[in-house]
């Protein structure tokens, strides 16, 4: 787990890097939300063409109904992991 000061260090990397900027919430001053910028576009690209060739080749042999009950296990996982966190933060 990363900690808060290694996150915004990374976050001020990216920042100082053209790569993302802040935004304001316009409803919540003590939030602010991250957004890329557009220079982060090859970074992006790079990014999903290492994830889909890493997919292709573990995923590589699963039949489409595997592929299906995977894809659901990890919602259910996902789905599951944002109640707890949402409830934790309460």
């Amino acid at each position: 787990m990363l900690s808060k000061g290694a996150v915004s260090k990374a976050v001020e990397s990216l920042i100082q890097k053209d790569l993302l900027e802040r935004e304001p919430d316009t409803k919540d001053r003590r939030k602010i939300h991250l957004k890329l910028r557009p220079q982060a576009k090859p970074v992006t690209k790079s990014i999903d063409e290492v994830r889909t060739e890493f997919l292709d080749t573990v995923l590589n042999g699963f039949t489409e109904e595997e592929l299906e009950i995977h894809t659901q296990f990890f919602q259910k996982l996902f789905d599951n992991t944002r109640k707890a966190i949402e409830g934790r933060d309460r």
